[in-house]
């Protein structure tokens, strides 16, 4: 096994981009052709590229067709550090080549209807969210592979969108992490002006977290709240290989076999 392969057991969520995917305006009236080339090519190549450069846990979630009220994709890449995602990304060939990859499924435009594809690291949280900013709850590095991954994807209901909940919800997680939160190990969180997403890590099984009192407390409608589940993918220039199946709300824990 080469030694970017090597699985890191407990990972800082520093290391984790959150990503948001739009598709691009060449599939925006095919979602289906979308969710089928994402399944297919996209989501197995991540693993069997980026795998022996060093991912170490990849966490994707296809979601229904919104209009684009809401991201077509959204997934954590969990690498051990920023530095190895940078490196893996960037000064590779393999790497070079899967960024480029993203522009065949995903918007980049910052022109027309379509949002913007992005993705970020998150910060360490502060006591106060901020618009389009992922941050992480606690400063501990966890087995992202062990226990149980949640993601909640909460639409606003309100015109306003969800800017004017913000002071609220940052309330919420304060009183949280305050309180008894021995529930889950981390949590990463995102607010956008007219979403929130919450995805939020137990050690064992799902018991009440934050989740639970956002989706309570929060005025939004919860579009997904799901689980993830284990995926596996087959190495590279495997034959045949059908890739993955696509599933809207299904949050996928994907991994590579043993070659």
């Amino acid at each position: 096994m080469d030694k970017g392969t090597a699985p890191v057991r407990r990972i800082h969520p520093a290391g984790i981009r959150v990503w948001q995917g739009f598709r691009i305006a060449s599939m925006a009236a095919d979602w289906q052709r979308f969710s089928e080339q994402l399944g297919k090519i996209f989501i197995p190549a991540t693993v069997q590229q980026m795998q022996p450069l060093g991912l170490q846990a990849y966490f994707p979630l296809i979601l229904p067709d919104s209009g684009f009220t809401l991201p077509d994709e959204l997934a954590l890449v969990i690498y051990s550090s920023q530095d190895v995602y940078k490196t893996a990304t960037r000064e590779t060939v393999a790497g070079r080549a899967y960024g480029t990859l993203h522009g065949t499924v995903f918007n980049f435009n910052r022109e027309g209807d379509i949002p913007k594809s992005r993705s970020f690291f998150p910060v360490a949280w502060s006591g106060n969210l901020e618009d389009s900013k992922p941050v992480y709850l606690k400063d501990a590095a966890i087995d992202w592979h062990s226990g149980v991954l949640r993601c909640l994807v909460m639409k606003s209901r309100d015109e306003h969108g969800m800017s004017d909940q913000y002071a609220q919800i940052s309330a919420i997680a304060n009183d949280w992490l305050e309180g008894s939160n021995e529930t889950s190990d981390n949590v990463i969180l995102q607010v956008e002006e007219g979403y929130l997403l919450c995805w939020e890590h137990y050690d064992n099984a799902v018991t009440n977290g934050l989740t639970d009192l956002l989706k309570t407390q929060v005025q939004g409608v919860v579009v997904i709240d799901t689980c993830a589940e284990k995926v596996m993918v087959q190495p590279l220039f495997s034959a045949p290989d059908n890739g993955v199946e696509p599933v809207a709300g299904l949050l996928m824990d994907v991994r590579l076999e043993s070659g």
